[in-house]
């Protein structure tokens, strides 16, 4: 179609019309539901993303990808509790969708209920087995829940799906740390600094636990580095006056 032409070749504003346009003449023409969705998120209009779901969802209830669609954007948006009915929906209509399973997974770990979470994660994961960041993501719930050892193996299963994985290799990294298991945790935390040299978060856990190995200049390298790309990092400077740099 003219919208969906306009929309892949960067022209996304002028395609909007376009898609209203169909969707009036054919309301249950879903591609240009999806196609307009799109276009309102390339053209940073959340709002109206969100309302054009939500419409989705009122003429079509039923439509599982409509639901997920409509949840993953308000889990993007950070609109959890809004999300999670239409998750729960989607997985009712498509038991086996495993965004939707992710997806809820994550709304009710943010809540701080992990009970409710750890079944959904195991179920996506059963579902899309080769998926590095629903293992990363299961894998840092079940740690959170106390099943440390569980957890850390769905993690290393992320790095090697995935093992320029920044995340999975930070999140390892601080559990081994935490377990005292550190030139294990070095590793995996120089890791993630050397793939993205940006993340300060990784770089002061790197930083701290290069300290608590006993590598007192390189950490505090690391730390003055924290604090040369983020000045007003409050963490970074108090870990440098506690060993005296």
């Amino acid at each position: 179609s003219l919208a969906e032409y306009l929309r892949v070749h960067g022209r996304a504003a002028e395609s909007i019309p376009q898609y209203e346009a169909s969707l009036a003449r054919n309301p249950s023409y879903v591609e240009a539901r999806q196609g307009l969705v799109r276009a309102l998120l390339e053209t940073k209009q959340p709002d109206r993303a969100v309302a054009a779901l939500q419409d989705w969802v009122r003429t079509r209830p039923d439509d599982a990808e409509a639901r997920l669609m409509l949840g993953s954007l308000l889990v993007d948006l950070d609109r959890g509790a809004d999300a999670e009915p239409h998750l729960a929906e989607a997985i009712r209509l498509r038991p086996d969708n495993a965004d939707a399973h992710w997806r809820l997974a994550l709304v009710r770990a943010a809540a701080g209920r992990l009970v409710d979470a750890l079944p959904e994660f195991a179920e996506a994961v059963r579902l899309n087995a080769t998926s590095a960041p629903m293992r990363n993501d299961y894998g840092w719930a079940l740690a959170q829940h106390g099943q440390v050892a569980a957890g850390i193996a769905q993690i290393e299963q992320a790095i090697t799906l995935k093992a320029d994985f920044v995340d999975a290799h930070h999140n390892l990294g601080r559990l081994l740390a935490a377990q005292g298991r550190l030139d294990e945790a070095l590793r995996h935390l120089s890791e993630a600094v050397r793939l993205e040299p940006g993340y300060n978060e990784a770089r002061l856990t790197l930083a701290i636990t290069l300290v608590r190995a006993g590598r007192i200049d390189e950490g505090a390298k690391e730390l003055r580095d924290v604090l040369a790309r983020d000045p007003q990092n409050d963490a970074a400077r108090r870990a440098l006056a506690a060993i005296g740099r």
